[in-house]
C-alpha cells in the first residue's frame, strides 16, 4: 500500500465540508456559511472531475473478473453518484444567498453517500484486498 495519499480525498473533503457548512449555516441561521460552502463545493466538484479520469484509469487495471474490479466498479459509480448529487446542489444555489432546500437536501444526500462509500472502500483495504487484484 502506497504512503501517498489517494487524489480523491481532496475534492471529497471539499465536498464534505461543504455539507457541514451547510448545517452550520442552517443552525446559526446567519447566512455567513454559505458563501464558503458555495464554494468549496466549486473546489471540490472541480478537484472531483480533475481525479475522476485517474479512478477510471486505475480500475482499468484490475484484473477482470475479480471480487477487486466489481467492488472498485462499483465504488467508482458510487462516486461518480456523489459528484452528480453535489453538482446539482450547487446548480441550485446562488452564492451570496441562503441554500435553498434541495441545494441543502442534495449536499447532505452526497456527503452522506461519500462517508458510505469511504467506509466500504475501508473495507476492502482492511482486509487487504488490494486494487489490482494481488493478495
Amino acid at each position: 500500500m502506497s504512503a501517498a495519499p489517494h487524489p480523491a480525498f481532496l475534492p471529497l473533503g471539499l465536498l464534505g465540508t461543504s455539507a457541514l457548512l451547510d448545517l452550520v449555516d442552517l443552525a446559526t441561521g446567519t447566512g455567513a456559511f454559505n458563501v464558503a460552502a458555495y464554494w468549496m463545493l466549486a473546489a471540490g466538484l472541480a478537484g472531483g472531475l480533475l481525479v475522476a479520469p485517474l479512478g477510471w484509469l486505475a480500475w482499468r487495471h484490475v484484473r477482470p473478473g475479480t471480487r477487486a474490479r466489481r467492488l472498485a466498479a462499483r465504488l467508482g459509480l458510487g462516486h461518480a453518484l456523489v459528484l452528480l448529487l453535489f453538482a446539482a446542489s450547487w446548480l441550485l444555489r446562488e452564492p451570496e444567498a441562503r441554500v435553498p432546500g434541495p441545494a441543502l437536501a442534495l449536499s447532505l444526500m452526497g456527503g452522506a453517500l461519500a462517508l458510505l462509500l469511504a467506509w466500504l472502500g475501508s473495507q476492502r483495504s482492511s482486509r487487504h484486498d488490494s486494487p489490482a487484484g494481488a493478495h
